[in-house]
């Protein structure tokens, strides 16, 4: 099958907000013959798809207006009858019961950005060959039935219908010619397809299968294959209830697209597979028999999960949320010099003596220490919308959106500090103290570094701020500290929990701030200083 045959005629719709996307796919796509249309959005695509019939749809899954399921919902609801392929395009692994959603809608496969363009051209092209053999079965049928309704209809014709007769005889002669030619063409495609091909009754034995087929799971012939089997359900499937979910889904909508299981090869390997199947009935409606493509989806099994734990170990490194303040989709789309202004609390915090603690430690206690302290820590600016920005030895640097986040993370680091000091007393070591500051202010997120080594980084005189606020929590005893800027922002039930410190002078600075702490904290220093 040639690249002509493939995109004769054919048009496919591109639907992305994403304007370096849709390029990217359409000179990836475009071919002679082939019509590109492009939607930025749902609503535009929901109007070209209730308008026009494509060949392929590819969508990416969250548009700036609404979510490519309900787009494809709102078609269905528009047209019952609406069957178009779709390809949906995602940032991120989709649930199976949102895939399972799209499948019903007409959704043929998922991918998972960065696109790999030969890979999805690849699909297409299975798409194509699954298409065209479908059709072809079809007419095959719709053919064998003609020809028998019509020698049904030729014996009950009386004598006077002989010239009749005659010339219905000669269509048929050339029917059978056709036929002949068509089944000849169907056995080339079936012995020759690079995919596997399969027959089997709806009790699970195999009627006919391909060569591909044999190949793919490990058999010398297809003789060997089909002889084999006598129980598909418990012989081919590694969770045997697959081909119950199989036969169910065929049961609902007579069609099945990428249904993907595991399964046994000859010696007994497993490998992972997808299937595109029908239900073949008779004029009547009785099933015959079902009928499908298997391709063997192992290696990109094995390429989506690799590049699933490598986006999850670079949003470790780049967090997810300085990617989305920067106006970004992906890390991938990171550029140096990308930046945003934007204003946001800024929380330090710092370990209380941890020069004169590290020095009765041995580098690997300390390395194992700050890991221990960071692991109990971290969790909790995720929780409360923020994100670590940088670790600076025993340092934790945190920005939140939100001055009440940024604060209710604060008291939550207090409460852990008090459960992880009783682990410290029980395993025999040293408990710990910290310092917390928090300031609000505008500030750059951006990339600095150079063109092989980038890093997202915050700057402004609000970070200064922030740093040094939390360096004078060691000068009055005081655990936590915030501006005024951040006390302003807080909801009526936090303030009242702040008494004013001072207005003062901080190092580096030519104006004064005004400083305020937790009420508790501040009698705890006041009893301090008259035990002392």
């Amino acid at each position: 099958m040639t690249k002509r045959e493939l995109s004769r005629s054919s048009k496919f719709l591109l639907v992305s907000s994403n304007s370096q996307m849709v390029e990217f796919l359409r000179k990836s796509l475009i071919q002679k013959d082939r019509l590109i249309v492009v939607c930025r959005s749902g609503a535009e695509a929901l109007v070209s798809m209730s308008e026009e019939r494509f060949t392929l749809i590819l969508m990416e899954v969250s548009l700036h207006d609404m979510n490519a399921h309900d787009v494809l919902s709102n078609v269905r609801l528009k047209n019952n009858h609406w069957n178009d392929a779709v390809i949906l395009m995602s940032q991120s692994n989709i649930d199976e019961e949102e895939m399972h959603k799209g499948y019903q809608l007409g959704v043929i496969d998922y991918f998972v950005k960065p696109i790999n363009i030969n890979l999805l051209l690849s699909k297409i092209r299975n798409y194509y060959r699954h298409t065209i053999l479908s059709k072809k079965m079809q007419g095959i049928n719709q053919i064998k039935q003609e020809h028998l309704c019509k020698k049904l209809d030729i014996d009950k014709r009386t004598d006077d219908r002989k010239k009749e007769f005659q010339k219905q005889t000669l269509e048929t002669v050339e029917s059978n010619n056709t036929l002949k030619e068509m089944e000849a063409r169907y056995k080339d495609i079936f012995e020759n397809t690079i995919e596997g091909i399969f027959q089997t009754t709806p009790e699970g034995m195999y009627i006919r299968v391909n060569e591909s087929l044999a190949k793919i799971y490990g058999y010398d012939s297809t003789e060997e294959l089909v002889s084999t089997f006598n129980n598909i359900e418990t012989q081919l499937y590694v969770l045997p209830q697959r081909r119950q979910e199989f036969i169910s889904q065929l049961e609902n909508q007579d069609r099945l697209i990428n249904f993907q299981s595991q399964v046994y090869r000859k010696d007994k390997t497993m490998i992972w597979i997808k299937e595109n199947a029908r239900a073949v009935r008779d004029l009547s409606g009785n099933l015959l028999y079902y009928e499908g493509t298997v391709s063997d989806i192992s290696e990109g099994k094995v390429a989506m999960q690799t590049l699933i734990e490598t986006n999850e170990s670079a949003n470790r490194f780049v967090p997810h949320q300085l990617v989305s303040l920067l106006g970004k989709n992906h890390l991938t789309e990171l550029n140096l010099d990308d930046h945003a202004e934007k204003k946001m609390s800024i929380l330090f915090s710092d370990i209380r003596s941890f020069t004169k603690l590290s020095e009765q430690m041995k580098p690997i206690e300390i390395f194992n220490f700050l890991n221990s302290y960071l692991r109990t820590m971290g969790p909790i600016m995720r929780k409360n919308g923020g994100f670590i920005d940088k670790y600076i030895g025993d340092s934790i640097m945190a920005l939140f959106e939100s001055a009440q986040d940024a604060y209710q993370a604060a008291m939550e680091m207090r409460e852990e500090l008090k459960r992880y000091n009783i682990g410290r007393k029980k395993n025999g070591y040293q408990p710990i103290k910290i310092g917390i500051g928090i300031n609000t202010g505008r500030v750059i997120v951006g990339t600095i570094g150079e063109r092989h080594r980038i890093e997202g980084t915050v700057i402004g005189d609000a970070v200064n701020i922030a740093a040094r606020i939390e360096q004078l929590t060691k000068r009055y005893h005081i655990p936590l500290l915030i501006a005024k800027n951040t006390f302003d922002l807080l909801d009526s039930e936090a303030q009242q929990t702040f008494q004013f410190i001072e207005t003062t002078m901080l190092q580096g600075k030519s104006k004064k701030i005004a400083i305020y702490g937790k009420i508790e904290d501040h009698h705890l220093q006041q009893q301090d200083r008259e035990n002392a």
